[in-house]
């Protein structure tokens, strides 16, 4: 964190003149005169270049309210004489992720991991963002090393479990399953997902990420332009209604390409308009090996929960429900302050309440 050295007296007036303009740049910024915020923490810094904390509220006005790339430009100038201030690396991080620069966010995540190496959240979100680019073997070893920090957390060891299956670490997968069912209190939200993913290691044909697909990037052209009809074909007769000739379009789509998480979440849904909750439910229980989006998988949890309630076994409703409220607690509460652009899909536990997931 960045902060005040305790001031000589000939230092006094200095600290003094730092502690004005910061104080009057947050009441201009504050009041919606961004403009004039910036124009004094700029004479700030004229005065005294050496005044880190302007150069960090410089960027923290900028990554609101002008090009991403000046608030970024003013972080590393913190950065550059203060390496290990996390304040400023988390801004940045944020600032790049909002800016979309996947690559940089994901290199100030190694940098924040690095300096705080104790901080499991650091390598948790690590481990989320490159399992996002298929960079698994890195991210296993990050959800190692926040699980190692948190071993507490059966949340975490049950998505380690996962990170292990995609690299086809199986005995790791296993173990790691194993000791949540072993340590989860009964009627836990998490005991029904771990026996789901124990099913899938031993009784699934998915065999995790790194496992060589039916339909691979080195299919022929003609097998490509194929699976591109069915599903568009399968999509069209979907949306008209037609769901019992678009179920044996979706299963020929998933024996082409039985990675295919779009296709298994629609044949689910066909299932279910088709009334057969009971396979709609087989079929959504292999999303979570698919590297869904996270709305597909929240929606897909949501469809389960449906399902249950329709086949009336309350208790696994409500544990897909619960599931979803607490993720969307969890996750008011992480970004309550932050502004999100209009028409932002998010968990909200209202709606939820009210019959929708957001």
């Amino acid at each position: 964190m960045l902060g005040f050295a305790q001031p000589t007296d000939a230092e006094d007036s200095s600290v003094r003149s730092v502690e004005t303009v910061i104080a009057q740049a947050k009441a201009a910024w504050e009041s919606g005169a961004v403009t004039s915020a910036l124009e004094l923490i700029d004479q700030g810094i004229q005065d005294d270049p050496q005044a880190l904390v302007l150069h960090k509220l410089r960027g923290d006005i900028l990554s609101t309210f002008r090009d991403p790339k000046e608030a970024v430009q003013a972080y590393d100038r913190v950065l550059a004489v203060e390496p290990a201030a996390l304040d400023v690396h988390w801004a940045k991080w944020a600032v790049l992720v909002r800016w979309g620069q996947d690559a940089e966010a994901i290199a100030e995540l190694c940098s924040i991991a690095q300096v705080d190496a104790k901080n499991p959240l650091a390598h948790w979100r690590l481990a989320q963002e490159l399992r996002k680019i298929d960079r698994l073997e890195e991210s296993l070893e990050s959800y190692k090393r926040a699980v190692e920090l948190m071993p507490e957390f059966l949340g975490w060891r049950l998505a380690l479990a996962r990170a292990r299956f995609d690299v086809l670490d199986y005995q790791g997968a296993d173990a790691d399953l194993q000791y949540v069912l072993e340590h989860a209190a009964p009627g836990s939200p998490l005991e029904m997902p771990a026996k789901n993913q124990l099913a899938q290691l031993y009784e699934s044909m998915e065999r995790g990420r790194r496992f060589s697909p039916t339909l691979t990037p080195a299919a022929t052209a003609t097998q490509l332009k194929e699976w591109a009809a069915i599903r568009s074909d399968a999509w069209n007769l979907f949306e008209a209604g037609r769901y019992q000739e678009a179920e044996p379009l979706y299963r020929k789509l998933l024996v082409l390409n039985p990675s295919d998480p779009i296709a298994t979440h629609q044949l689910g849904l066909t299932l279910m308009q088709l009334d057969r909750c009971e396979e709609a439910i087989a079929v959504f229980g292999n999303i979570s090996n698919l590297n869904p989006s996270e709305e597909d998988f929240a929606d897909t949890t949501y469809r389960m929960g449906q399902c249950y309630v329709q086949l009336q076994r309350w208790d696994d409703a409500f544990i897909h429900f619960q599931l979803l409220y607490d993720a969307a607690v969890e996750f008011e509460q992480a970004n309550k302050d932050v502004p999100f652009p209009a028409g932002t899909r998010v968990l909200a536990k209202d709606k939820m309440l009210g019959g929708s997931i957001g």
